[in-house]
Parts: C-alpha cells; structure tokens; sequence
C-alpha cells in the first residue's frame, strides 16, 4: 500500500467521521444576510483546508510552488526525529498522527479542523467551535471579572477582556474553555467587514498581481497573499487555536517582548521571519515555533488557493503570474451541510 493510498485513506476517514464534530453558528448574535454571508466564509474555510491537505500529496499539480510556500513558512527541522511542514499541517487540518511519535506528543490524537466540517444547529459538543457576531453574551460581574453567559462560564483573568480583545484591528477572537466537555468559542466581525466574497478569484489575483494593494502593503506592512480572502483566512487561523486542531499560539516576535500585536507572528513577513526557529535554540519555546504559529497555517491554506487559482505566491509573499499553467479547477463553496 503507497503513501499516496494512504494519505488520502486517512483524509476519507477524517471525512466520513466528520459527524462526530462539527461547527454552528450563533443564531442570537448573527442574523439575516450577516449569518448567511458567515455560513459561506465558514464553508470557504473548510474547502481551503482540505485543499491544502490534497495540494501536499506527492503527485499535486503545481507541486513546485506549493513546496517554494511551504518552505517560506517553515523550514525543515534538521532533527529527522521533529516533524515535518508537512506533518504538522496534516496532523491540524487533518488528523493524521506524524509517524513514530511517542505518546503524549504535541501533535498526537488531535482530530484536526477537518472533523468539524459538519454544521449543526444549537450548541456543538466537545472539541467542537461555535461562531458569535458580537459580544452581548459576555457580562462583566462586580469583582471585574466577566462570565460568558453562553458557555456559562467565567473567562479566565490571563485570557483577557473579551471585548477589548475582539474589536479594532482584531478581526476575531478564540477563546478555548478549560473544562474539556465544552466547545470553543470563535467571536468575530462579520456584519462590520465587507470583504470580497468567496470565490472570486480570478479578478482578485490579476489585480494583485498588477500592483493594486501595493500601497496598502506598504502601510501596513503586510503583503498582497495577507489580502488574498481574508475573511476566510482568518477563520483557518482561529480554527487552528481550537482544540481540534491542537491550540496553536500566536508565536512572539520577540521572545522577551510583550504580548501585543506588533510583536506577534501576524503575516507572511512575520511568519518567514520565524520560519527557522529551532526547539531549545537561543530562548525558543514551543509555542514561538512556526510549526506551533497560527497564522503559518492560515497563510498557506490561502497561498494554495492562490496557486490552485491560477496565480503563484514568489519569495516576498508578493502574488505574480503562475510559472506552471497547469491548475487544479477551482470551485467556491462546492460543500453543502
């Protein structure tokens, strides 16, 4: 039996046992078009996870430039015994348990973003996330702490204010619950940000590759593949912080500085920055390791689609002409709950 076999036995599982897990959307904070227009980018998510998962089977098309991605954002760890890029995403998106792991391994057992592709209605259950549209359901109490009136519980003080935490510049905000039978919460913006509906992408990458976000990049000194669907790609980020997906972090930019977001690994400059981070080299921990950053993952979810779609991502996270004319076809929202 191949490794190709293989692969794509283990990602028929994750689907087939998909039922286990799944996702919902809050029906008192999102209503009307905002809940349908969230239900879409939701789905939009899914579709560029398991893109990404078929795109690092040995046989893709476009193989080249999916590996030129992949090694800006991570580099191979010269320990053979470390995982894999490759490895790392799969066991996220997919479930699928790095080979010769010893038990209790960071990325061991966990079902990965695939098992909740299922949508339910009403609360999911364990490991499972539910999507809000606001912050109505977080009350603060009279000792100053807040309770999250939906989860029935109280936020944990290093968790943050939950309304500070979610707003301004921030798009989206996971909190994790410590009690294991409870699901994790993603609080975004979605009726706030008109962003380009999912699926067009062919209009997006003709004019990001003619220059048309380069003033913005250079404001904010992010790149065009950062634009490249971002309401989606941030939803692949905050999955990757579910429980499901094993909880990655936002990896420091600098180990000693604070926690704010000019020092967290946000962007395709900032994650290739990070991409040769090494365990126990220099001050490092497991959570500043690109393999453990979540915008890594979100950031080449929403390359592979750039490259599925015709375009191609080069050395500065800049969106160019394709070098390979063969593509996947590209279909938007081809998943139905």
């Amino acid at each position: 039996m191949d490794n190709h076999f293989i692969k794509f036995f283990l990602l028929a599982l994750a689907m087939m046992f998909g039922f286990c897990k799944a996702w919902s959307i809050d029906q008192n904070s999102c209503t009307g078009e905002t809940r349908e227009y969230l239900r879409a980018q939701i789905r939009c998510a899914f579709d560029a996870v398991e893109a990404a998962v078929q795109a690092l089977d040995p046989d893709a098309d476009g193989k080249p430039e999916i590996d030129r991605l992949l090694g800006n954002l991570m580099a191979l760890p010269p320990d053979p015994s470390y995982v894999s890029p490759s490895q790392a995403i799969l066991a996220r998106f997919a479930g699928q348990r790095p080979p010769g792991r010893p038990p209790g391994f960071e990325f061991d057992n966990n079902p990965g973003i695939l098992s909740m592709r299922n949508e339910v209605n009403g609360n999911p259950g364990t490991d499972d996330v539910k999507f809000y549209c606001n912050t109505d359901r977080f009350e603060k109490l009279a000792d100053g702490r807040w309770r999250d009136n939906d989860l029935m519980e109280i936020v944990p003080d290093e968790s943050g204010n939950p309304l500070k935490d979610c707003g301004g510049l921030t798009m989206a905000y996971t909190y994790v619950s410590e009690d294991s039978s409870k699901w994790s919460t993603i609080t975004g913006y979605a009726q706030e940000k008109k962003w380009p509906e999912c699926g067009t992408f062919g209009e997006k990458i003709k004019s990001m590759a003619a220059g048309v976000f380069d003033n913005i990049v250079t404001k904010y000194k992010f790149t065009p593949v950062d634009l490249f669907s971002l309401f989606d790609k941030v939803i692949i980020h905050e999955l990757t912080h579910t429980r499901s997906a094993g909880q990655t972090w936002d990896s420091l930019m600098d180990p000693n500085g604070k926690y704010e977001l000019d020092n967290l690994a946000y962007g395709f400059k900032n994650c290739h920055a990070i991409r040769d981070r090494r365990t126990g080299e220099g001050d490092f921990e497991d959570s500043e390791l690109p393999q453990n950053n979540a915008d890594t993952y979100a950031i080449f979810a929403s390359g592979v689609r750039i490259i599925n779609g015709g375009g191609s991502v080069d050395d500065e996270g800049k969106i160019t002409k394709p070098t390979n004319q063969k593509r996947w076809p590209l279909v938007a929202v081809p998943f139905e709950a």
